[in-house]
């Protein structure tokens, strides 16, 4: 896949279909609610109200779903690394950004 189709498809269907020999799943494009985030991201949710990033965009890639809509569950959000809280630096208010970022992440993951 080409950057610019992987751009295209992230802006237009919040989503990308990856199929590889290790895992399927989609790598997604969202804002962090309760609609969006699944499993155990209650305090997350509180976290991000708390920093006003509410409703931020982060692209994550979920391979423990069957459909393009299932929520997120926090163990497949970029979330860890300070014991005190969790790590909100990926979230960003600006959906071009997100996308920015998805399609670095993409890039390292060998997809585009």
């Amino acid at each position: 896949m080409k950057r610019a189709e992987a751009k295209k498809e992230l802006l237009n269907k919040g989503f990308i279909k990856i199929k590889n020999e290790y895992s399927e799943g989609y790598f997604k494009l969202i804002q962090a609610n309760e609609n969006t985030l699944g499993k155990n991201t209650e305090k997350l949710l509180e976290q991000l109200k708390n920093e006003g990033k509410y409703n931020s965009w982060i692209g994550v890639y979920n391979f423990r779903t069957e459909s393009e809509n299932d929520p997120v569950d926090i163990d497949r959000l970029p979330v860890y690394g300070d014991p005190n809280k969790f790590v909100t630096k990926w979230f960003s208010k600006d959906k071009n950004k997100a996308v920015t970022d998805s399609l670095r992440t993409l890039k390292e993951m060998g997809i585009i």
